[in-house]
């Protein structure tokens, strides 16, 4: 297990039968940048990552959360094509108020669209509600972000508000962040709806989550 602000986390792969998830390790920083180009994969993120010295210190960054008790991040994997395709993980950890943020989610642009997004929110809402017995998971993405805000609905999380000129951005732009948020109470619907659409999926066929 490996310690972040007070939850001990897994430091062996999460797995389903459509994705496997890792702990950032050195292994996964050239597939995983090759895996964010072309270059509209951090448009809604603080972070520039093109460039490939923008990305190893990024990627450093995320990899030393779990030392430096910031959270942790995981790199994504789809079973059925074997790639590395994206990334999400944990940040800002609070056990006295037992909650955690999901973020840094993202996926290649080659496997948008085919359900990686709620299979790996499924493993890792399990573990935060399951394992970690969190009340809370929130979530937050750019105020633009029309795609990834309707995910998040459709997940299930409710919306909570927007953070006004809450980040700066890579090019000097400020950022409005939305909020969402799903409790505990709330966790056994979103449970039984991301099964019921990862369900409908064959995991044996490369590139066939869509839903």
């Amino acid at each position: 297990m490996m310690h972040a602000a007070g939850f001990d986390l897994p430091t062996r792969p999460l797995t389903s039968e459509h994705v496997e998830l890792q702990l950032f390790a050195d292994e996964h920083r050239e597939p995983l940048h090759a895996a964010s180009l072309p270059g509209d994969t951090f448009r809604f993120m603080p972070m520039a990552a093109e460039r490939p010295d923008d990305w190893a210190r990024g990627f450093e960054r995320m990899r030393d959360m779990p030392a430096n008790a910031a959270g942790g991040i995981w790199a994504v994997r789809h079973r059925a094509c074997g790639e590395w395709i994206g990334a999400s993980g944990f940040l800002v950890p609070s056990v006295e108020h037992r909650r955690v943020e999901i973020g840094f989610s993202w996926v290649a642009a080659s496997h948008r669209g085919q359900g990686v997004n709620p299979a790996v929110k499924r493993l890792l809402l399990a573990l935060a509600f399951d394992t970690l017995g969190c009340e809370r998971v929130e979530f937050k993405t750019d105020a633009r972000n029309a795609h990834s805000r309707a995910a998040l609905a459709r997940l299930g999380a409710h919306e909570e508000g927007t953070f006004r000129h809450h980040l700066l951005m890579p090019d000097g732009a400020w950022r409005d962040s939305v909020y969402y948020s799903i409790l505990r109470d709330e966790w056994p619907a979103v449970r039984d709806t991301l099964d019921a659409r990862l369900a409908k999926r064959d995991p044996s066929h490369c590139g066939a989550l869509r839903t």
